[in-house]
Order: structure tokens, then sequence, then C-alpha cells
């Protein structure tokens, strides 16, 4: 999903995410670092996919391709591959996450070899030069088939993120950049529309999370939004409605002062 959500295309035949990640050795473990914004320039990660492309390609079977800031592994045959994203094991011990038995004989053989290629790779001496980690490893997660393209009576997605935008598109729903502003979303699309604002705001113009739920309040407040609903990553929900303001709230008690 997130490929197609790159391209604006299905992606054709077996595919996986291929996220590079640091693994740091411990005393008697291993734990995963993600590697994201300027620790992960967009040319550094080039250079590793066109690097593991001539070393490890084989051709009719498998080939590594860099979008962006993202990576992808193409199989002719499927395997099976890491249970979450590199952002859900951020932290931990990446055993626990990572396929296990017969069927994951492919996974730790390709990941070795991938690990070898990378140990030798000449742009991690430049990285560690620049105070940066090394990329000694590949995150492969999200393995399959892509589905073949339905319709769904979804509305407008305003967003940045390719996972969200690849299942917009999976379901010939409109997908738009995400514009920073939940005004000119609703000005767009006044039946209704999703957004999916970015992780860290707009850097650009300094929005925060705040900024936009003063935005989106103002909104309902003045009835240009009937309704609201409110989701976080961390899975909490708060659905809105315009007479919610007229609701007399109890008042808790008083958070205890600091002790003296």
């Amino acid at each position: 999903m997130r490929l197609w959500g790159q391209t604006a295309e299905r992606p054709p035949g077996w595919v996986a995410a291929a996220d590079p990640v640091y693994l740091e050795a411990r005393l008697d473990h291993l734990v995963l670092h993600t590697l994201s914004g300027p620790e992960l320039p967009e040319a550094d990660v080039r250079e590793i996919f066109d690097y593991l492309q001539r070393r490890l390609s084989v051709e009719g079977h498998c080939g590594f391709a860099g979008i962006g800031t993202f990576g992808y592994l193409h199989c002719d045959r499927g395997m099976t591959t890491a249970g979450a994203s590199p952002a859900l094991a951020a932290g931990d011990s990446p055993g626990r996450f990572l396929p296990e038995g017969a069927r994951a004989a492919t996974y730790h053989r390709l990941q070795g070899e991938v690990q070898m290629c990378l140990h030798e790779w000449d742009v991690n001496e430049r990285r560690a030069r620049a105070g940066l980690r090394p990329v000694n490893a590949l995150w492969f997660w999200g393995g399959g088939v892509a589905p073949q393209r339905a319709t769904l009576p979804l509305p407008p997605l305003y967003a940045d993120d390719p996972l969200f935008r690849g299942y917009w598109h999976s379901v010939s729903a409109k997908v738009a950049d995400w514009p920073a502003d939940p005004e000119a979303c609703l000005e767009a699309s006044p039946g209704g529309f999703v957004a999916i604002t970015p992780e860290t705001g707009c850097a650009a113009e300094g929005a925060r999370l705040d900024d936009y739920l003063r935005v989106l309040h103002r909104m309902l407040r003045r009835g240009r939004l009937r309704t609201l609903t409110l989701l976080f990553r961390d899975g909490l929900r708060a659905d809105l409605r315009r007479s919610d303001r007229l609701r007399l709230w109890r008042r808790g008690p008083e958070f205890p002062g600091p002790a003296l």
C-alpha cells in the first residue's frame, strides 16, 4: 500500500517494505533503531538500494528499489516478513518481531546477505564522520501482493502519508496533498473529508497539534462542521458535534498542589 501511495499505481507482483535501520549490538542482544529525517537523506537511501541492487539482485527472482526515503524488495516468490513496522519495534529487541520456523529461512538468509553488504559499504564510513548512525540492516515487513483496485465511497483524503494515500488509491478514492490547513480541506470538499496531519506538524509553518485543534474547534463552533471525529496515534478517539458546546460538564477535583 505504501508503494502504491508513492507511485499512485498498483505495484505488480510480490513486494515488501525494506526500511533502512540501525541494529545496535548490546552486551547480550540487539536493539532496533529507526532512521528518519536528517539522519536518513534521500541521497543515502538511493545509494543503499543502488548498491544492493548491484550486489544482491537476481534476475527474475528479487530486486531492490528506493523511492524517496523508503525502500522496497521485489520478489517473484513471496516470503514471510517481520510482523510489525520498524516504528513499532523501535527501541526493542528485534527478535520477537521476526518470522520463525522453516518458512523464515529465506528471510534470514537474505537479511544476512544484506547485513554483510552494508558492513562493507563505504558510505557508512562517511556517515560516521558526519556523526550519523550507520545503516547496517534493512527491515523487511508488510510483504504481499497488492489487491486489485476496488471502489468504495470514501470521502476525499488530504495527506502526505504514503500508506494512507495507497489505501485511498486502492479503492479509487480522491487523494490530495495535505495543505496544512483544515479550512482549505473543507473549501475543496464541503461534503466531508479525511485529513492526516504530519506526525510532527508542519515544521515549515510552525504548526502544532494544538494549532490544528484550535482551527477545528472554531470551525465546529461556527457551524462549518456538523460533526468531527479525531483519531490519535495512541488509539484515543473523540467524536464531537456542534451541540456538544452546550453541554454542562461536571468539574472534577482540583489537582493537588506541589508538596512543600
